[in-house]
């Protein structure tokens, strides 16, 4: 995303990072520029997600149906971005709390621990 952000609008991958960050999807913001340039690639990830959804309901039709979607990872927090798939996978997306797995309180703040869920995860679940 950050990538297509900085060849969109012809700036360094660090600025685009740093927009990304503050603009997210939000068409309210920055004119909408950088909504306008994440429009392609997240339709790409919904319609990924979307033929995932549509595999899980083919290949195991005997479990329950899923309800929900969860995101995970720093990129999960981009402004926008539940709603946006919400909008196109016509269901609930929210991102996951690894907080829920933790017993007791964390060094990491709050607002960076979905960046943390993979390391937390493995560490609860060591191979």
């Amino acid at each position: 995303l950050t990538q297509t952000v900085a060849q969109s609008l012809h700036i360094s991958f660090t600025d685009a990072e740093r927009l990304k960050v503050l603009y997210g999807l939000t068409r309210g913001r920055a004119r909408g520029t950088i909504a306008r340039a994440l429009m392609s690639p997240v339709a790409e990830l919904g319609a990924a997600l979307a033929g995932l959804l549509r595999y899980y309901a083919n290949h195991f039709s005997a479990a329950a149906p899923l309800q929900r979607c969860l995101l995970t990872g720093g990129g999960a927090q981009m402004l926008g971005l539940p709603e946006a798939l919400a909008s196109l996978l016509k269901m609930p997306v929210m991102i996951g709390d690894p907080r829920r797995a933790l017993h007791g309180p964390t060094l990491i703040p709050s607002g960076r621990l979905p960046s943390f869920t993979t390391a937390i995860g493995a560490a609860l679940h060591p191979l």
